[in-house]
């Protein structure tokens, strides 16, 4: 069962175990070769690859192998990055073109999965953007307490529209959707990790 899977498994050479325990039959994972060859070179597949491991170089932690196209069947792959020592899943979201971009689109949907995930895990759930062209990662996170003198983000009920040059004074920033309790902050990521090395 192991050597066939290893001729057409997407993380072929390394070794997950699932084929080993599980079979690799009904699992996406594993794909017709030319399907993989398809995966392999996917711009947002390759950008996504990227973007996890520039998060785990700069922040450590390790990358959760098979997030995206297991997590549904299997909770424990879920989330992109995990952080045992603090606590942390993040979920990573970064923009495809090369040319910068002005703005980014965070929706729902995306911190309802990741905080469900978070939760089933015991983590914390922190969502981490970064926009094309840069290096600068912001994390999103929930908050139960939020200052008086708090900076807010204007949000609908589905999305929030995050602009660079706000962000970029690198004042912490609050949103809500609409007809939802979960407040959440924006902050660089400088400040939730300790940083001071952003570019």
């Amino acid at each position: 069962m192991e050597q066939n899977c290893a001729k057409t498994c997407i993380n072929f050479p390394k070794k997950c175990g699932l084929c080993k325990n599980l079979g690799c039959s009904n699992l996406d994972f594993y794909e017709e070769e030319k399907q993989r060859d398809n995966v392999a070179t996917n711009r947002n597949y390759k950008v996504g690859i990227r973007a996890e491991r520039a998060i785990v170089s700069k922040y450590g932690g390790k990358r959760v192998v098979g997030s995206g196209s297991l997590s549904g069947m299997f909770k424990s792959l879920s989330g992109d990055v995990v952080m045992p020592e603090e606590g942390i899943l993040v979920q990573c979201k970064t923009q495809v073109k090369k040319t910068p971009l002005e703005s980014f689109i965070v929706r729902k949907n995306w911190l309802d999965k990741h905080i469900e995930q978070a939760e089933f895990r015991k983590l914390k759930p922190v969502l981490m953007f970064s926009f094309a062209g840069t290096q600068k990662w912001w994390c999103i996170s929930l908050i139960d307490e939020v200052p008086d003198d708090a900076k807010w983000v204007a949000a609908n009920k589905k999305s929030v529209v995050l602009f660079r040059q706000q962000l970029e004074l690198n004042a912490p920033m609050y949103f809500s959707f609409k007809n939802d309790n979960n407040v959440y902050i924006i902050e660089p990521a400088s400040n939730v990790f300790k940083r001071d090395d952003e570019r």
